[in-house]
């Protein structure tokens, strides 16, 4: 006899799949471009972070047991370089992604409000006007929350 929480929870698993490749259909496929671009980016600042580290070992190496410092200041310099690149990358990805988040919210929001513009007058009488506020602005945005998340 199989428990009916776990039934739940594969039903639950199932429909956050499907869920996910509709929106990656979707959204993503139009987007790629700008997606592997920030993928590309968010490597970028993963291997300056990588690299920062590298640089400081070596840093502490020459200062105290070679006691060299024009190499010193020579990784000190190139530390400086992998910092700023670093900075670059991930305030290039976020600004990246940001966009990406606010094209798909705009997206949501112009097909919710075409398909509110198509309803006829009884539609409205139905509804009180704070739902048609949070569908035009929670609902829209759940679905770039949910890309974003993935």
């Amino acid at each position: 006899m199989s428990d009916p929480m776990s039934l739940s929870s594969h039903s639950d698993n199932e429909g956050t799949i499907h869920l996910l490749r509709r929106l990656l259909a979707e959204y993503g496929v139009v987007r790629w471009k700008r997606y592997a671009l920030a993928f590309s980016l968010m490597g970028l600042g993963a291997l300056c972070t990588a690299l920062s580290a590298y640089l400081m070992g070596n840093m502490i190496n020459e200062a105290y047991d070679q006691r060299n410092f024009t190499n010193v200041v020579w990784i000190s310099l190139v530390a400086l370089a992998v910092f700023i690149t670093r900075g670059i990358a991930l305030y290039g990805q976020s600004v990246i992604l940001s966009r990406i988040t606010n094209s798909i919210v705009a997206e949501n929001q112009r097909r919710v409000y075409s398909k509110l513009l198509e309803q006829n007058l009884s539609f409205f009488s139905r509804y009180h006007s704070s739902e048609f506020i949070a569908r035009m602005s929670t609902g829209t945005a759940a679905a770039a929350c949910s890309t974003a998340a993935s």
